[in-house]
């Protein structure tokens, strides 16, 4: 969770994937208010997509809690794990019925 932490910089959401070997990558973040929200390039998903094991984003100034915007995002991705970076610390939430459930 460390490596997430050090995500957490920034007035912008960033986002990326966890990789199934461990790795942490950061891409694009395209959205048109990325204060707010967040949005990955299809370029970037196109090229993790088949070794993601979860993906990750921050959340500027405020806290880890699921947003009616990162529901829909990750009910699209209920194969991963999902990752939120707030200023309270790093946040689990996962897929299961269709329904966004955190750790």
């Amino acid at each position: 969770m460390q490596a997430l932490l050090e995500k957490y910089e920034g007035d912008k959401e960033r986002c990326g994937f966890i990789l199934r070997n461990g790795d942490i990558v950061e891409v694009h973040n395209i959205a048109p208010e990325p204060e707010h929200s967040f949005l990955a390039d299809a370029a970037d998903v196109l090229k993790y997509v088949n070794d993601a094991a979860a993906t990750w984003h921050t959340h500027p100034g405020s806290g880890s809690n699921l947003s009616p915007g990162d529901m829909e995002t990750f009910l699209f991705w209920p194969q991963c794990e999902h990752y939120i970076v707030g200023n309270d610390g790093v946040a689990c939430y996962y897929v299961k019925n269709n329904t966004v459930l955190r750790k």
